[in-house]
């Protein structure tokens, strides 16, 4: 799971105390990769390994892999049916879901995200991808991406 830290600054700590250390500050859209609770403190970890404490205050966003239901497609360096391929996927791989944006010929919608090797890209936003765990029977809710960041920005 992805954290999107919410609130302008965040200071890290080195200890769940404001008296020890300070790691470092995180600003509004600063990633965090793990997250623990421990006691009014949340014990974090970020994409570059920086490990520390911050408080439990903290407003974020988090964002869970969705799974795709069509049988291939490709993810882009740019929303641009002629960029880069950067990866290939098939029916069943996850990706985390960010925002939707116009595409650089300014008529399609394109959907950003991140394949599980940490790089951002962005696939067509008419691509299929369940939105619950795919059920037993091999049944889940199929929805557009571009629905998905729909219904995210209604709860935001």
């Amino acid at each position: 799971m992805i954290r999107q830290i919410l609130n302008d600054k965040v200071s890290v700590y080195a200890q769940p105390d404001m008296k020890s250390p300070l790691l470092a500050k995180l600003a509004g859209g600063d990633e965090i990769v793990t997250c623990e609770r421990c006691q009014s403190w949340l014990e974090v970890t970020r994409k570059d390994g920086l490990h520390g404490y911050i408080r439990g205050s903290v407003q974020f966003r988090e964002y869970e892999p969705q799974a795709v239901l069509e049988e291939e497609f490709d993810v882009f360096d740019r929303p641009n049916p002629k960029a880069r391929v950067i990866a290939h996927f098939l029916k069943g791989q996850p990706l985390y879901i960010f925002d939707t944006v116009l595409g650089e010929e300014g008529k399609e919608k394109w959907i950003r995200v991140r394949i599980p090797e940490g790089r951002d890209g962005f696939i067509r936003g008419k691509t299929q991808i369940a939105t619950e765990p795919v059920r037993p029977e091999g049944m889940g809710v199929m929805k557009t991406a571009e629905n998905i960041v729909k219904i995210f920005k209604l709860f935001k």
